[in-house]
């Protein structure tokens, strides 16, 4: 297990890899990423492997912990993949992890499902956090908090954009899809 703490970075630019994300690309085995930020998260569409997942702060956690940190000023503009399995405005997904006290601002334009304001997939526990991002999707599971949620552990969350995730098949609710 690692822990990143009080790490800031911003005005970055980052190719699309299989697990990208503004801090890590994966988290995973106890990890914990506090007290940190990304600010101003441009990332170029130039791959297309199969399964990405893309974050602000993390690409993808497992049993791994973003607490009190955020993502502002996003802009995923990820049309060009036909290949993006999970894109999240704080991490694209969350395997077993909690995401506590965070929030997200900023854009992301996507051509595939698997998308939320914080979290694109969730299999963990999500609880605490805002988002302001404007979510540009025509596919399912594209949701203010979480696109796609597994376990239903979302809680005490607020999606505060002005503009919703455009229809046909998106949903403005905290999860677009809870299995």
């Amino acid at each position: 297990s690692a822990t990143m703490d009080n790490v800031h970075v911003k005005n970055i630019t980052l190719k699309l890899g299989f697990y990208t994300g503004g801090l890590a690309g994966l988290s995973r085995y106890s990890s914990n990423i506090k007290n940190s930020s990304v600010t101003n998260l441009n990332i170029i569409d130039t791959t297309d492997i199969d399964g990405m997942r893309v974050g602000g702060l993390a690409g993808q956690t497992e049993s791994s912990n973003i607490l009190n940190s955020y993502a502002q000023d996003l802009n995923l503009d990820l049309t060009n993949s036909s290949q993006l399995y999970a894109v999240g405005g704080i991490v694209g997904y969350n395997s077993y992890g909690i995401i506590e006290n965070a929030y997200s601002t900023g854009n992301i334009n996507i051509s595939y499902p698997n998308v939320g304001g914080i979290a694109g997939v969730n299999y963990g526990r999500v609880q605490y956090v805002i988002s302001n991002v404007k979510i540009i999707s025509n596919q399912v599971y594209a949701g203010g908090i979480v696109g796609n949620d597994y376990n239903s552990n979302v809680s005490n969350t607020l999606f505060a954009s002005a503009t919703p995730p455009s229809p046909p098949f998106s949903h403005t609710s905290a999860r677009a899809n809870s299995q």
